[in-house]
């Protein structure tokens, strides 16, 4: 193992680690699965140029179906009600 894959292997799991505690404490499931894939895949591809395209790959997952998901929201939902930060409830309002 040269310096360059070392280096590039700490780079990558430190960025799956980013990723993976970050969808850890969002219950976000695509991100924990691409950290944990990030954080696992220097271990099995020794080429540097390949692991760099499946890393960038793996890292771009999450923004991808993220971007996927907005607009589907959006088409469903229509674009007014998408931007609501909460639903707003029926019932009585407090006084005062």
């Amino acid at each position: 193992m040269d310096t360059t894959s070392l280096m590039l292997s700490m780079l990558y799991g430190t960025i799956g680690m980013g990723f993976f505690m970050y969808g850890k404490k969002a219950a976000r499931l695509v991100l924990m699965l691409s950290g944990a894939s990030l954080m696992v895949c220097p271990y099995f591809i020794a080429n540097n140029g390949i692991m760099t395209l499946v890393c960038i790959a793996l890292a771009a997952i999450p923004f991808l179906l993220r971007d996927a998901r907005i607009a589907a929201t959006r088409s469903l939902r229509g674009h007014r009600d998408y931007l609501l930060p909460f639903r707003p409830q029926s019932g009585p309002r407090p006084c005062g």
